[in-house]
């Protein structure tokens, strides 16, 4: 609760902005709000809120790539989830801090129309905070991005939008598969490792889920092992319990970039990689640190990214 003190101050500071911003309609120049269509929405939290049919003014606290991919440049984005946009994409769009030290100021400056706060991260204390500036509704926190991009659209009226961004990914989700064809070959075994540096220094693996690009895109399967399978969540991955496994294929990621080269010799540089049959058939490849964000513009970006790393190998 300590943690959110600094959002409840915040809320004191934006009621004394609000009532210092407003006044009678003589004293704002006489001209009232252009009336605002509106619809109910039931929100991630099953809260019912009022919001805007168009909003033309959101902030996304969560479900920025999801709006920028329906063609909608947020007014202010959190930091946490601007890291898959390119330059273009993030040009015009203010910071607004991190979901967990938000500037309530700077986004009752913004004046939004709208703000979308992710599911499991954020707080009553932050919805309430945040709901005293616009109409604010608790979106999707990662999961299936094809379905957050379907949830954001209808949140957005952009339903339209949402159908015609994934009948052209799926276009070029099948058009990607075949380019690959010769080199990868569907149902055999796969696993994605996600490499650390740092003080989160190591190897995890995750469901498949985590990577639609390998297992559904490229139709490969985890080794048949229970425990991976029925995997939840991520977990440590050690040298030897790799061995066990033995897929046919391996798909290295990473968390950030920094360090990645250390942590890929740390891993590799051992008795037990050079007898794992992907290393043995020249079937490891290398994938950008971004493959973790787990949104529709990353899966987009995927598709290149994994063409470009088999690519890097096999030429």
């Amino acid at each position: 609760m300590k943690r959110f003190m600094g959002l409840i101050s915040s809320t004191v500071i934006i009621a004394g902005l609000l009532i210092g911003c407003s006044g009678t309609p003589a004293e704002s120049g006489g001209t009232e709000k252009e009336s605002i269509s509106t619809k109910i929405y039931a929100d991630k939290a099953g809260r019912q809120v009022e919001i805007p049919i168009n909003p033309k003014r959101i902030v996304t606290i969560s479900s920025t790539p999801e709006a920028v991919a329906l063609g909608i440049k947020p007014v202010g984005a959190a930091d946490n989830w601007s890291g898959s946009l390119d330059a273009s994409q993030k040009e015009g769009i203010e910071s607004i801090g991190a979901v967990n030290g938000l500037n309530l100021e700077k986004i009752l400056e913004l004046e939004p129309e709208l703000i979308i706060v992710p599911e499991r991260v954020t707080d009553e204390d932050t919805w309430e905070s945040l709901s005293k500036i616009a109409p604010t509704v608790v979106g999707p926190f990662f999961g299936d991005a094809i379905e957050n991009l379907r949830i954001t659209g209808d949140l957005l009226s952009r339903s339209e939008e949402a159908k015609a961004w994934i009948v052209q990914y799926d276009s070029k989700a099948a058009a990607t598969k075949e380019k690959l064809s010769h080199v990868i070959e569907e149902g055999k075994t796969a696993l994605v490792i996600q490499l650390a540096s740092g003080a989160k220094s190591g190897a995890y693996i995750y469901p498949a889920s985590t990577w639609p690009i390998v297992y559904d895109v490229l139709s490969l399967q985890l080794p048949d092992e229970p425990e991976l399978k029925e995997q939840t969540s991520g977990a440590e991955l050690s040298l030897e319990k790799l061995a066990e496994y033995d897929p046919d294929y391996i798909f290295l990621t990473s968390i950030g970039e920094e360090g990645l080269s250390e942590s890929i010799w740390q891993f590799t540089d051992h008795s037990l990689w050079q007898v794992l049959s992907a290393v043995k058939n020249n079937r490891v490849y290398t994938m950008g640190s971004r493959l973790s964000s787990g949104d529709a513009l990353t899966l987009e970006w995927a598709l290149d990214d994994v063409v470009r790393a088999v690519e890097e190998v096999t030429e």
